[in-house]
């Protein structure tokens, strides 16, 4: 039915919406109030290697749970999610309390993203790699790699490798990140952008999913080291709404963005290199240092 699937769709995405800033927000103001926010990295990897095991383990179960009944699936996800949600709600969210002399408004995330030109330029490096990415994952992955001669029946192995090797990096991540932030955030900026371009542009099947593997990989770090530059700009009092609306402009640039990158990925990845480059750029201008008025 197109209505419920519609319906869905709605709660599903205002779902989205509402945690994307949140979960970060609780994990690093509790870290914070326990003077133990450098260990955010190594909380959320942790986390998410064990989200990535059970979404594993769901792949493999799913299948088998949706031929014994389609609805299966669907009711046993909901119980679990239904007591989360009642679960959340006895957590104690504590903030650094120097930080919360304020109602937060609802515009103020807004607000502190324009105001801030290091968040700006965070913003167009964010627009143009998501942009890369569901480009990636929704129209060109799984074509070219099967086009290059991958039976389709394997699409669910290779997935499956990714999972444990996404799961393997997570562990020992904060372990192999740059100690320099900065080094961090152009290295894992450039490293996607720059496979994603060579994976457009190979005709080997090897290369090509040796080159998924590492564009894999290198979103999967970013989207946990971004989080811990970004952390540092908010205080407690808007940090969450903050986030979210970055979250918010950066899916909203690569939705305009995704249909022009499309028509010009069409007639050759080299133009990859444009983002590439203009990614270097705000990177320059973004980890310049800063003059003082006397220099």
């Amino acid at each position: 039915n197109f209505y419920h699937l519609l319906i869905v769709s709605l709660l599903t995405g205002l779902g989205g919406a509402l945690k994307s800033g949140a979960t970060e927000s609780l994990i690093y103001d509790d870290l914070k109030y326990a003077s133990k926010e450098s260990e955010y990295l190594k909380v959320t990897s942790r986390g998410s290697t064990l989200g990535t095991i059970a979404g594993g383990l769901a792949s493999l179960v799913g299948p088998l749970l949706y031929v014994i009944n389609p609805s299966l699936p669907f009711i046993l996800s909901a119980i679990p999610h239904l007591f989360l949600g009642f679960f959340i709600l006895l957590f104690d969210e504590r903030m650094v309390p120097n930080e919360v002399d304020k109602e937060i408004q609802i515009f103020d995330g807004v607000k502190n993203i324009i105001n801030n030109k290091q968040i700006r330029l965070l913003l167009i490096v964010e627009i143009l790699l998501l942009t890369t990415v569901i480009i990636f994952y929704q129209t060109l992955y799984a074509p070219k790699i099967t086009s290059l001669g991958l039976d389709i029946k394997l699409l669910g192995v290779l997935d499956t490798i990714n999972l444990g090797l996404m799961s393997a990096l997570l562990v020992v991540l904060p372990q192999i990140m740059f100690k320099n932030k900065k080094y961090n955030l152009i290295f894992y900026s450039l490293l996607p952008l720059i496979s994603f371009m060579l994976f457009g542009l190979t005709n080997t099947l090897v290369i090509a999913i040796a080159l998924g593997v590492i564009f894999d990989l290198a979103w999967t770090a970013r989207n946990h080291i971004i989080p811990t530059i970004l952390n540092e700009y908010f205080s407690s009092k808007d940090r969450a709404l903050s986030l979210s609306s970055t979250s918010f402009i950066t899916s909203l640039g690569a939705a305009v963005l995704v249909p022009l990158a499309l028509g010009v990925f069409r007639a050759s990845y080299l133009f990859a290199i444009v983002p590439i480059m203009t990614v270097i750029l705000v990177l320059f201008f973004y980890t310049a240092p800063k003059r003082t008025h006397r220099e």
